[in-house]
């Protein structure tokens, strides 16, 4: 199965580095252009131009250098990775997981409804996150990793003695981590929405529209993952 292939811990270091070094470097051009001496209506336009600039080139190169294209297959031993270029953020480009060494398998779906897998090895520890290349190859993605499950259920079934060996199937919006990001967006968004309420001066209508956006979708993901929350079958997998 063709997939997309990043890891967890790299996908957060690329999201939160890459903005803040194009912040900076778009920063930098901005408080030297009235050594240009520019009208003001240039200024505002290379401001809200390149703003968006900002967004698309942070957002192209975190899928660029952040994620690479591979393939996928498995057999009753475990999982082998092909990666079809190798980086020094992915410098291992072919490599196997036993199914001893899963501790958690998942497919999931994010708040746009985009389904994908998530994988946490036990060694070397790390959490991957597996998509499909295309929109249109959803279907068989799901399809593909439903086949794959029924492995872990296989290697489930056989070490039923040694609870520590099980593969679990705790989602990627069921970690503490993400009810704890949860958590806060419900905080803030209770504190801003109180504080527009009292002094509707200190805090922009537009701004506090803009992290509703972020907010609800995310929360009721959160949600929806948690009630959802199911063990790993044991059998058969039900469509």
């Amino acid at each position: 199965m063709s997939i997309k292939y990043s890891e967890i811990i790299k996908q957060v270091i690329g999201l939160i580095t890459i903005p803040l070094l194009y912040s900076g470097v778009f920063i930098a051009v901005i408080l030297s252009m009235h050594s240009f001496h520019l009208s003001e209506t240039m200024e505002d336009v290379i401001v809200f131009g390149g703003s968006f600039l900002l967004i698309g080139v942070s957002v192209l190169t975190v899928l660029k250098f952040i994620m690479v294209n591979g393939e996928i297959e498995y057999n009753p031993n475990g999982i082998h990775i092909h990666l079809d270029n190798r980086s020094f953020l992915f410098p291992h480009g072919d490599f196997f997981i036993s199914y001893s060494n899963v501790e958690n398998a998942a497919m999931n779906e994010d708040s746009a409804g985009r389904s994908f897998a998530t994988l946490k090895i036990r060694s070397p520890k790390k959490s991957i996150l597996i998509l499909p290349v295309k929109s249109t190859d959803t279907d068989s993605f799901v399809s593909y990793w439903e086949n794959l499950q029924q492995q872990f259920n296989s290697y489930n079934a056989v070490n039923t003695g040694h609870p520590e060996l099980i593969i679990k199937s705790k989602g990627f919006y069921e970690s503490g981590f993400m009810k704890f990001l949860a958590f806060l967006s419900l905080l803030f968004a209770g504190f801003f929405t109180g504080l527009k309420f009292m002094d509707p001066s200190s805090v922009s209508t537009w701004k506090l529209i803009v992290f509703y956006c972020y907010a609800i979708p995310f929360l009721y993901t959160v949600i929806r993952s948690n009630k959802n929350n199911s063990p790993l079958n044991m059998s058969t997998h039900e469509k």
